[in-house]
């Protein structure tokens, strides 16, 4: 693999474990509506809850918004495009999940320790997090890499679209499923056993089969994305071709695109049973879907128009 290969396949593991953290988050953040001591909690905790479950949505929209970059814009080659997106992303998503942590602190501390010293550790959990995060990267930088001109960028970009093999493409997009899998998979979790709860017998049947037609699509976006192991094994015997390529990066856009589908279901079903205002569910789910939308497949779209217009440019030739 090559050397900007290698950087751009830590850049999504490093995404793949802040997204896997950030997925079993919203799946108890999501579960804990409907639990019975939701409803003892104070009116500013629930609304801090259902605050991080937003910030916890907006963290994840960014950090698997490379992987359909990858696809729809780079067609599954190395770019250093591709690179500086992915950690540009990775830094900004780190903001809503710091908030997020401090939020869920708050509301989980405020019945032992009280009203008075629940905002300090959850100011703490936000600062402690983010110079974490923020402080040791900025103080462990090398400078000289900041010292790169936009030549040297363009050359290192060029090669890197030239030299991809099909190897490191195919390490890419399974390395991409990955990531999207275990939100899938957390998501399925939840929607089974909230069904067993109380709070969800009492429900209203428009939200019931919001929550069924949720569930059907997440249990798509899941079939969908272990499809291309079958593949791989079964048709291609293991083999890293052109044809296992496309396939797994089709399925890839697929899956996203209904498990946001799926995740905007139940924001809608958790908001309505948290705020019982169906105008309220309907905007957080709104948000949530032109989140999704709009960063997986807008802004991916208009950065591949934009490369077609630059390739076409007398001045790009």
């Amino acid at each position: 693999m090559s050397a900007l290969g290698k950087r751009i396949q830590n850049a999504l593991n490093e995404c793949s474990i802040l997204i896997l953290v950030g997925e079993v988050l919203i799946g108890f953040e999501l579960r804990a509506v409907f639990e019975p001591g939701f409803g003892k909690l104070s009116l500013l905790s629930k609304r801090l809850d259902l605050a991080a479950l937003l910030f916890q949505l907006v963290a994840l929209a960014l950090l698997a918004t490379p992987a359909a970059f990858h696809w729809i814009v780079e067609k599954g080659r190395d770019s250093m495009r591709l690179h500086q997106l992915s950690s540009r992303l990775t830094e900004w998503a780190l903001v809503p999940f710091a908030l997020a942590l401090g939020m869920n602190v708050f509301s989980s501390t405020e019945a032992s320790v009280g009203r008075s010293a629940a905002p300090w550790l959850s100011s703490s959990t936000t600062i402690v997090a983010l110079a974490c995060w923020y402080g040791t990267g900025l103080v462990g930088a090398d400078r000289n890499k900041r010292g790169r001109t936009r030549s040297e960028t363009m050359k290192d970009e060029s090669r890197a679209a030239r030299a991809t093999n099909i190897e490191d493409r195919v390490e890419h997009v399974l390395t991409e499923t990955r990531m999207v899998l275990p939100g899938a998979q957390a998501l399925l979790g939840f929607q089974f056993t909230v069904v067993l709860t109380e709070a969800f017998a009492r429900l209203p049947i428009s939200s019931k089969l919001l929550h069924a037609a949720s569930f059907v699509l997440v249990a798509l976006a899941g079939i969908v994305l272990m499809t291309p192991a079958a593949f791989h094994r079964i048709a291609e015997r293991g083999e890293a071709t052109e044809r296992f390529h496309r396939f797994s990066s089709r399925c890839l856009v697929i899956a996203m695109a209904t498990l946001a589908l799926g995740m905007c279901g139940d924001v809608y079903v958790v908001f309505q049973e948290a705020v019982g205002s169906q105008t309220l569910a309907v905007v957080a789910a709104a948000f949530v879907l032109l989140l999704f939308f709009g960063l997986w497949f807008g802004f991916t779209s208009a950065s591949r128009l934009r490369s077609k217009r630059s390739a076409r440019s007398p001045a790009s030739r």
